[in-house]
C-alpha cells in the first residue's frame, strides 16, 4: 500500500489516496478569511508562481511554502523533417504533419538543341533559347558555329564539316617529314622519307627517344622505344656469318631455310651472341637439311653465345671445337643429332641444359669449367671433358653411356649422375669425386682409375659396383648400400680404404683382391659377404659386434685400426 495514486482538494478537504484507502485532511483552519473581489476566501495564500531549472520546474510559493512541480515533460524536445514528414516530439510522445503536398523541388534541367527543359513536381517549363545566338562573326551566319566532323581524305586533304559547310585544307606541305625526324634517337637504318600517308600521323618525343604512329581511322597507337634497341648488330635471317668482333643478338626465332648449311657460322675472336631468349630452330622443325645451329671457324678466343636455344640441327646445336677461353651460358641444347654443345681449351659452361641430342649432352675440351649444367637422354654421355676440367654442381640424367665422364686430372664436385646407361661416374687418371651421387645406373655407380680420391659420395642401387677402382686410390668416408655386385671392389695394388659404410650389397661389402692395400675403420652389415680383402693386403681386425651392446665390454674392439659387422 505504498503507492499515492490520487491528491485531492475537496472544498477544505485534502484527500490523498493509495492501495489502502482514501485520508481525508481538514484544512479550514487554513484560510485567512480575507474578503477580495472574486468573494473566495480560499485562494488568497499564492505568493508567487515562477519557472526555475531552465523552465523545468514550476515553483509555486504558498502561504511562505515553496512547492516544486516538474513540467519537463510538457516541453517539446525534438523537431525532425523525415522526407516529406515534419515530428515534433515532447514528453507525452510525436506528432507528425504530412508535407509533402508542399513539395516542389526542381528534378531536371536539360538543354536539348535549343531548348532548355526544366523540371519539377508541378511538370516541365520549356524556354526557347533560340534568339540569344546571334554572334557576329566572319561569315555573318549564326548558325555554323558547330563543327560536326573532321576527316582526312585522299592524300593530303583534311575536310572540315561546320553548320553544313564543308572545308577543305591542303596538307600536302606536311606529307613527308625527312629522315631528321630519327635525329638522336638512336635510328641506324638507312636515310629515308617518312611519309604520313593517308591514314597516320607521326611524331617523336627526342628526349624520351619514343617514336610514335597512331593510325587515324580507327586511333590505333603503335609507339617504338629506341631506348630498348642496343647497340650492335641485329640477326634477321639464316644462314649468317660473322667475320667481325663486336655484339650480336636476335628479335625473334629463327629457323634454318638453307639445305647442307650451318645456321650461324662465327669467322672471328671477340664476338659475342645474345639470342634474347629466342631460339634457332634446324633440320627437324623446318623440314629441310642442316649442320651445326652455331660453329665456330679458324682458331678463336672470346666468343660468348648466351640466353636461348639451339633446337633440332642435323650437327652440333653448337660447334665451338675451334673456340677458347669462351663462355657459353643460359643456353638449351635440344634434339640435335650431334652433340648439343661441345667446346674447345679453357671454356666455362654455366647454365646449359643439353637433352636428348645425338651424341653427347654437353663436352668440353681440356680446362674446361662445367657448372649449375644438367643433361639428360643424350645419346652416348651426358657431360664430357677432356683433361683438366672441373664439372661442379651439375646433374646427369638417363644418357645412353655415362652420365659424367672426364679425363685425367679433372674435379666433379657436389653432382648427381643417375639412371645412365652405363657408369654413374667416369673418372680417368688422378682424378677426384667428392659430395656427389651416384644412383640407379645400369654399370659402377663411380668408376674410378688409378691415382684418383673419392671422399664423402653415396653409391647406391647401382647394377655394378657401388665403386670400383684401381691402382694407388683413396677411397675415403664413403656410404655405398644394396648395389648389385660389391659396395666397393679393389683390384689394384697400393689402394687406401678407410672410413666407409657398406650396406646391403648383394655380393661383397668390401673385395679387396690385390695386395698392397690399407683397409681400416670400416662398417659393413647387410651384405651377402661383409668382407673379403686378400691377406697380402693390411687390414684392421674385423670384428663382429652385431648385437654386442657396449663396446667395451667386447675385445679388441678399442683397436684403432678395427673394422667392424654390425
Amino acid at each position: 500500500n505504498e503507492l499515492n495514486t490520487t491528491l485531492v482538494l475537496n472544498g477544505t478537504d485534502l484527500e490523498l489516496t493509495d492501495a489502502g484507502g482514501t485520508l481525508s485532511t481538514d484544512l479550514s483552519s487554513l484560510q485567512d478569511g480575507v474578503t477580495d473581489a472574486d468573494a473566495d476566501p480560499t485562494n488568497e495564500l499564492i505568493s508567487s508562481v515562477t519557472l526555475t531549472n531552465t523552465n523545468d520546474v514550476l515553483r509555486i510559493v504558498e502561504a511562505g511554502i515553496t512547492n516544486d512541480v516538474d513540467v519537463s515533460t510538457f516541453k517539446n524536445i525534438n523537431l525532425v523533417l523525415s522526407g516529406s514528414s515534419l515530428d515534433l516530439t515532447d514528453g507525452g510522445g510525436t506528432l507528425s504533419a504530412d508535407l509533402s503536398s508542399l513539395n516542389d523541388a526542381n528534378t531536371a534541367l536539360n538543354l536539348v538543341g535549343t531548348t532548355l527543359s526544366l523540371t519539377d513536381s508541378a511538370g516541365t517549363l520549356n524556354v526557347d533559347l533560340s534568339s540569344i545566338d546571334g554572334i557576329n562573326d566572319l561569315d555573318t551566319i549564326n548558325t555554323n558555329e558547330l563543327i560536326t566532323s573532321a576527316v582526312l581524305t585522299g592524300a593530303n586533304v583534311l575536310e572540315i564539316t561546320e553548320g553544313g559547310n564543308l572545308t577543305s585544307v591542303d596538307l600536302s606541305s606536311l606529307a613527308s617529314q625527312s629522315a631528321a625526324l630519327y635525329d638522336n634517337l638512336g635510328w641506324s637504318g638507312a636515310s629515308a622519307s617518312v611519309g604520313t600517308g593517308a591514314n597516320t600521323t607521326l611524331s617523336a618525343t627526342e628526349g624520351q627517344k619514343i617514336f610514335e604512329i597512331v593510325e587515324t581511322a580507327t586511333s590505333n597507337r603503335f609507339e617504338i622505344d629506341f631506348n630498348r634497341v642496343m647497340p650492335g648488330t641485329i640477326i634477321t635471317n639464316l644462314p649468317i656469318t660473322i667475320n667481325e668482333p663486336g655484339f650480336y643478338y636476335l628479335i625473334g626465332n629463327l629457323t634454318n631455310t638453307t639445305n647442307n648449311g650451318d645456321g650461324i657460322t662465327i669467322d672471328a675472336s671477340d664476338v659475342t651472341i645474345d639470342l634474347m631468349g629466342y631460339r634457332l630452330a634446324g633440320t627437324q622443325l623446318s623440314g629441310i637439311n642442316s649442320d651445326d645451329g652455331i660453329v665456330v671457324l679458324g682458331s678463336e678466343t672470346n666468343i660468348k653465345i648466351r640466353n636461348g636455344g639451339i633446337v633440332g640441327w642435323n650437327g652440333d646445336g653448337i660447334n665451338a671445337l675451334n673456340a677458347d677461353f669462351s663462355i657459353f651460358s643460359d643456353l638449351h641444347v635440344r634434339a640435335n643429332n650431334g652433340d648439343g654443345l661441345v667446346g674447345d681449351f679453357n671454356n666455362l659452361m654455366v647454365r646449359v641444359t643439353a637433352f636428348t641430342n645425338g651424341i653427347d649432352g654437353i663436352e668440353g675440351d681440356d680446362g674446361t669449367v662445367i657448372f649449375h649444367c644438367t643433361a639428360g637422354q643424350n645419346g652416348d654421355n651426358g657431360i664430357q671433358t677432356s683433361e683438366g676440367c672441373a664439372v661442379i654442381n651439375s646433374a646427369s640424367f638417363d644418357n645412353e653411356s655415362d652420365g659424367i665422364d672426364v679425363a685425367a686430372g679433372s674435379i666433379i664436385d657436389s653432382c648427381v649422375a643417375s639412371d645412365n646407361g652405363i657408369f654413374g661416374f667416369d673418372v680417368a687418371l688422378g682424378g677426384q669425386v667428392v659430395n656427389s651421387v651416384a644412383y640407379d645406373n645400369m654399370s659402377n655407380g663411380f668408376d674410378m682409375a688409378s691415382a684418383c680420391i673419392i671422399r664423402s659420395c653415396i653409391g647406391s642401387l647401382n647394377t655394378g659396383h657401388g665403386v670400383r677402382t684401381f691402382a694407388n686410390s683413396w677411397v675415403i668416408g664413403n656410404k655405398f648400400h644394396e648395389n648389385d655386385l660389391d659396395g666397393i671392389r679393389i683390384s689394384s695394388t697400393g689402394v687406401h680404404v678407410e672410413g666407409n659404410q657398406v650396406t646391403d650389397n648383394d655380393q661383397v661389402g668390401i673385395q679387396v683382391t690385390s695386395s698392397g692395400c690399407l683397409i681400416i675403420r670400416n662398417t659393413a652389415s647387410g651384405n651377402v659377404t661383409n668382407y673379403n680383402i686378400i691377406t697380402t693386403s693390411a687390414f684392421g681386425p674385423i670384428l663382429d659386434v652385431t648385437n654386442a651392446g657396449d663396446l667395451a665390454d667386447v675385445t679388441g674392439a678399442d683397436h684403432p685400426w678395427a673394422n667392424f659387422v654390425f
